[in-house]
């Protein structure tokens, strides 16, 4: 049986425990989550995922 790729979720915040929280339900709901806590570390780790 084939099992099909989680959606990625890129998650961008500089509140640790904001990114945590949902980091969790994200991952509960099966997606996989990237995290970035700045917007240049967003902006390269969106342009790895492409």
């Amino acid at each position: 049986m084939v099992q099909a790729s989680k959606t990625t979720i890129l998650l961008a915040d500089d509140d640790e425990m904001i990114v945590e929280v949902l980091q969790r339900q994200f991952m509960q709901g099966g997606y996989a989550v990237e995290v970035a806590f700045d917007g240049a570390e967003a902006l390269s780790k969106a342009h790895h995922l492409t």
